[in-house]
Parts: C-alpha cells; sequence; structure tokens
C-alpha cells in the first residue's frame, strides 16, 4: 500500500501540526513501508525556502509545493479582508495543480488530506480526480479559529461539512473531538479513529541544564504560561496579577509567547522568552516550579488536548489547568495535577496554587504526571491507529 500524506505545515516549521505529524510519519513509515509527504503552499513563512523542495527528514521523504512567487502572493493578498477568502479559493486550486503536477498520483491507493479546510479540498479534488481512497484528518475545526457571521466563516463552515461527511474515513486529534463529530454531523463512530498526541519522553524528561534564578533572581516562585495563541487566556493573568501578588508576594512568571508592545509589563514580575528551539523546551522547562494553563471555554479547548501540557508533565513539573475538557481529560486534581474552575475566577486560581505549595506529595504528583503520559501518550500508539484507519478501507495483508 503506498499513502499520500497532505499536509499545510511541516519542518523547519516547528509547531505543533508539524511536529504531530512528523513523528507519527516516522512510525507510520516503519509500519506502511510506502509513505510520501506533499507540503502544501498555504503556509507563509520564508524559512520553508531554506530547505530543498524535496528533503528527507528521518527517512521520511517531504515534497514542498511552494515557490517564491507564491510566497510573494500570501503576503500581498493573504492579510486584505477583501481579497482573503478569494485568495484561499484560488489557492485551493492551485495546490491541486501543483500536487496532481509534482506526484504520479496513480502510484498511490490512500490520500490522506489534513485539515485545515482548504487543504482537505486540495486532497478531496486529487482523491475524486483519480478515484483513490480518502482520508481527512482533523487536527481541528477551522470554523473554531474563525468569527462567527463572517463570509470566512460560512464558507469554512461549509467545506469543512463536506469533508467530514465524504471522507471514507476520519481521523480526529483528540476522542473528544471525536464525540464532538459523532453529535454534530450524526457521523457512524466506526468511521472515525482517534489519535492523541504523542510524546517524546526520553526528550521531555526532568533535567536541570538551567538554572531559575539567572530567569527570575533568588528566591522565586517560578510559573510559567503560554502566550501564543489569545485562548491561552494570558489576559487572566495580566488582569488578577495584583489579587495574584498580594497573596504570592514571590511569584515570578516566565511567559513562552510573543509580547505585546501595547502593554506594560514589570519586569519585576514578568519575563517573555524568544522562540525556543522544539529540542530545547525541556530545558527551560525545567527551571518552573508550576505550570499554568488557564485555557478559555470555547469548542476548541473543549475538545482538544494541547501538546504542551504533556510535553511539560512529562517533564515531572506541576501542572495547574482550567477545567476545560480537553485538559482535564489528562490532568486528575491531586493525582497527576491540578485543576481551578474558570467561572469561579482568581478565587479558586489562587486557592489551588497554595493547595500545589502546602502540598508534600508534590513530588509523586509529578511523577504519576510522568507516568501516565509515557504509559498513554507515545508516537506509536498514535501511528498504530493510522494503521488501524487504513485496514478500515484494505485488507491488513494489502498494507506492505
Amino acid at each position: 500500500m503506498k499513502v499520500l500524506h497532505i499536509v499545510s505545515t511541516a519542518l523547519p516549521l516547528e509547531g505543533g501540526h508539524s511536529i504531530r505529524n512528523h513523528n507519527i510519519f516516522k512510525y507510520l513509515k516503519n509500519k506502511i513501508k510506502n509513505l510520501d509527504v506533499a507540503v502544501s503552499i498555504f503556509e507563509i513563512d520564508e524559512k520553508r525556502l531554506s530547505r530543498n523542495l524535496r528533503f528527507i527528514e528521518d527517512d521520511v521523504n517531504y515534497t514542498q509545493i511552494i515557490s517564491k512567487k507564491i510566497i510573494w502572493y500570501l503576503k500581498v493578498f493573504y492579510k486584505s479582508p477583501i481579497l482573503n477568502q478569494p485568495l484561499q479559493l484560488f489557492l485551493i486550486f492551485i495546490n491541486y495543480l501543483k500536487i496532481k503536477k509534482t506526484f504520479n498520483i496513480n502510484e498511490y491507493d490512500i490520500i490522506h488530506g489534513h485539515s485545515g479546510y482548504n487543504n482537505g479540498i486540495s486532497a478531496y479534488l486529487i482523491a475524486k480526480k483519480f478515484k483513490k481512497k480518502f482520508i481527512y484528518d482533523l487536527h481541528a475545526l477551522s470554523i473554531d479559529n474563525i468569527k462567527k457571521g463572517t463570509l470566512k466563516y460560512k464558507i469554512a463552515k461549509r467545506m469543512e461539512s463536506f469533508l467530514i461527511r465524504k471522507a471514507e474515513v476520519l481521523i480526529t486529534i483528540d476522542p473528544e473531538l471525536k464525540k464532538y463529530i459523532i453529535n454534530k454531523y450524526g457521523i457512524s463512530e466506526d468511521k472515525i479513529f482517534s489519535t492523541p498526541n504523542g510524546i517524546d519522553s526520553d526528550l521531555f524528561s526532568k533535567n536541570t541544564k538551567l538554572n531559575k534564578e539567572d530567569f527570575a533572581g533568588n528566591g522565586k516562585f517560578v510559573i510559567g504560561i503560554d502566550n501564543s495563541k489569545s485562548i491561552e487566556n494570558f489576559q487572566f493573568i495580566l488582569k488578577n496579577i495584583d489579587q495574584i501578588i498580594a497573596v504570592f508576594p514571590d511569584v515570578f512568571f516566565v511567559v513562552f509567547g510573543d509580547k505585546n508592545s501595547n502593554l506594560e509589563y514589570d519586569p519585576e514580575y514578568f519575563k517573555f522568552l524568544p522562540k525556543i528551539k522544539f529540542k530545547e523546551m525541556a530545558d527551560y522547562y525545567s527551571i518552573l516550579d508550576l505550570f499554568i494553563m488557564p485555557r478559555i471555554r470555547n469548542n476548541m479547548t473543549e475538545t482538544i488536548t494541547p501538546l504542551k501540557i504533556l510535553e511539560i508533565m512529562s517533564c515531572e513539573i506541576p501542572v495547574l489547568v482550567s477545567n476545560v475538557n480537553g485538559l482535564s481529560s489528562c490532568v486528575k486534581h491531586s493525582e497527576t495535577g491540578y485543576i481551578f474552575n474558570l467561572e469561579k475566577g482568581i478565587t479558586s486560581f489562587n486557592d489551588a496554587i497554595k493547595e500545589i505549595r502546602s502540598n508534600k506529595e508534590l513530588i509523586k504528583v509529578c511523577k504519576n504526571a510522568r507516568e501516565w503520559v509515557v504509559s498513554n501518550k507515545s508516537w506509536e500508539n498514535a501511528a498504530e491507529q493510522y494503521v488501524n484507519a487504513y485496514h478500515k478501507i484494505f485488507k491488513k495483508e494489502h498494507l506492505h
């Protein structure tokens, strides 16, 4: 069996989707042998041009559908509220044509398209044209990132619904997302496979390479927080910083993500880290006394467990998360981490930190967290679910 994966992003861009895909592909390559990856044109980043159009990483074959001309068009038109949506539809067709021209599609048995919907539609058109089996891989629902009621939202909703119904097999990044798809779209449960995120537990393990005093000074209780997306709810900390300091005057926040230049931050309590290489993340996690994830409540946070929380649990760092399903599904209060009630706000948050700081069994909680991640969240297990999805379409003896 030969499978063509069509993805929207890949290395050398280090993001959740590219890291997830590559780690699964590494293990999947050993299970089905014949696997190629097409990287679509939708990601705007000139770093991609630093790689050859065709490159091999950990024995995985990548082919980039990209050019300087395409990046120029994206830069000029992508942020235009008027031209953005027509451009997206145009790029879907261009992406389809370039993949069709680059690959001998007749060699493949399955076209495995990954979200977002623009990438998925390109993959569907190829599968339809060449009469190939089509799998749609939902890393997240595209509409969860788009303002409701807009033209962009309406188009994305219709396109994504079309893909969900047309795919012969669906793959979701999380069991909670699988449940949502079944209830929302009436899709049969046996048509959907869940492939949760995994962790390289050797890479993400406790270490002492960095000294926290170099970042926060002496005697500080160092708390890490993500600020890469609005759903991470860094605003919750900014809004309540006075109440937090009143209870915990020794607190110091290390922020993973961009600093908003329009806001002022007291350097006595905040330090923003620059972009960190993926393989160095565990070193920076090691300086933390606690990592918090006060995510807001929406469909994405209710249906998806982020990679970062698993990485930190694997490093045996205490975690405090808001009570959204995507986090409470892996964090069990007082067993593998701690949960505060988002609706009760700063009172619940401060109470949880008090509980954490007074818990004499905290080391045991952290060890429980790592053991749970190592036992339940491996990339090899995720790759095995891909194989199960392929079994659904073809008989087992045809996989190799």
